[in-house]
């Protein structure tokens, strides 16, 4: 009797549907979102910021699967929503509306008889006083709906382009104010940081979150228990996967998407090892490729020489915090020099941009990978631009298709197994997720 295979709970790509798919995590973000929803005096949205592929998408997708009745989350995902004019934004709204009500059972007979707007009409009378009203008396009272809308820096973008009004984050707002039953939640990417203030007074500094990178209890938690009973990853396996991610969300996602194949190939695999993270570590850092190169190809040319100085700096000894009079001299004798005032502003920079943290004794990369991928494509270049202008437009590097360098896998795992047995008898780390900027790699979209 041949036995069907078991389905990978985890995703493989980042176009997979997210829905059912593991979420680990993120306690404090739902904890605030639960406390805004519930707070009828509250007439304002919560906004959830964060670099590319941190998980703002899952975050919004699992809030049917957190949230139960009576709240009712409506996913809008703009990056996959046309966007002409008012009209057709409102109507996309109405249509993802219908779609989850539809989809739970909902009569739509209030619904049914309604037809679209037309051009003599007002779009924004048609959407609260035909649409938004129905749609409300058809789930009662007693819940709320909730506006998931994915990606809001997208209508900054279509509101520069004047297809929208300036006015269309205000209207959200007036909605919210007079529908006591509808409820509003953002994503935005903080690339779009400094463009909060158009969001007001839908948004205000109170209720927003910057979401950071999976805690080593959240990565224990992601990698053990949706597979209890198949097999085990024990807790120092865990720790040389966190310090090999730095706690991204895709990227541990797809370390625990390949150990459940590898076990799935393997029936006498019970315990997952060093060696397992060894085998498998080429696979995750080629997904992740496209990830280094949106980040590579978005930094200054004295970012990228700090960067390169660390990476290089740091193969010996990959958790060894580098003091910046020791990116100086590297520099220096490697004739791209900087002074500490530039190799400080970058490392600002880069910390920013969640690639590096700072510690009292230096600067030290946040995930393995990134060590292992820039050991492998990043050159210095000759021009080097002021630290707040764009590098110079460069071929992009190139990564091996097939495996890593063995010289590299090995001495770099080997400090993060060293590392993970010196942390596996501490207690787990509490969760804890601030508005505070964090330290995580941006996460964006492989090529294909």
């Amino acid at each position: 009797m041949i036995e069907t295979p078991l389905n990978n709970p985890y995703h493989a790509s980042y176009d997979d549907d997210l829905t059912l798919v593991p979420f680990a995590g993120r306690q404090t973000a739902l904890e605030r979102l639960h406390q805004q929803l519930s707070d009828p005096t509250r007439q304002v949205a919560m906004l959830f910021l964060g670099r590319r592929r941190i998980g703002k998408t899952m975050l919004l997708r699992a809030f049917n699967n957190v949230f139960s009745d009576p709240y009712i989350g409506v996913y809008v995902p703009l990056e996959a929503t046309p966007v002409a004019d008012e009209s057709e934004w409102l109507l996309a709204l109405a249509q993802a509306i219908t779609e989850e009500l539809e989809a739970r059972g909902f009569a739509l007979t209030r619904l049914a008889t309604l037809t679209p707007p037309t051009d003599a009409d007002d779009a924004r009378v048609w959407f609260e006083d035909e649409f938004l009203a129905r749609a409300l008396a058809t789930i009662r009272p007693h819940r709320r709906l909730v506006l998931l809308i994915d990606d809001a820096d997208r209508l900054l973008t279509i509101m520069r382009s004047e297809q929208l009004p300036a006015d269309t984050f205000g209207y959200l707002h007036t909605l919210i104010e007079r529908q006591r039953q509808l409820g509003v939640v953002l994503t935005m990417d903080t690339d779009a940081e400094t463009e909060l203030p158009r969001l007001e007074p839908l948004i205000t500094l109170q209720n927003m979150l910057r979401l950071g990178t999976l805690e080593v209890a959240e990565t224990q938690w992601l990698l053990q228990e949706p597979v209890r009973g198949l097999y085990l990853v024990p807790d120092e396996t865990v720790a040389i996967v966190q310090r090999a991610t730095g706690g991204v969300p895709g990227w541990t996602q797809q370390f625990a998407y390949q150990i459940f194949q590898r076990w799935q190939t393997a029936p006498d695999l019970n315990v997952i090892t060093l060696e397992d993270v060894k085998a498998l570590l080429p696979l995750v850092l080629e997904y992740a490729n496209a990830d280094h190169r949106y980040v590579w190809q978005a930094l200054t040319g004295n970012e990228r020489l700090v960067l390169t100085a660390i990476a290089r700096l740091g193969y010996d000894e990959p958790t060894r915090p580098l003091a910046a009079s020791a990116l100086e001299t590297w520099l220096i004798e490697t004739d791209y020099p900087l002074d500490l005032t530039a190799i400080s502003a970058a490392i600002r920079s880069l910390e920013y941009r969640e690639v590096v943290q700072s510690t009292p004794e230096g600067v030290v990369l946040n995930a393995g990978l990134t060590l292992m991928w820039l050991l492998e494509n990043a050159r210095l270049e000759r021009a080097v631009a002021p630290f707040d202008q764009p590098a110079p437009e460069a071929a992009p590097p190139r990564i091996p298709r097939l495996l890593i360098a063995a010289m590299i896998v090995m001495a770099i795992l080997g400090a993060l197994a060293a590392l993970a047995l010196i942390n596996a008898t501490q207690p787990p780390t509490i969760i804890v997720v601030t508005p505070q900027p964090t330290v995580t790699l941006v996460i964006t979209p492989p090529t294909p």
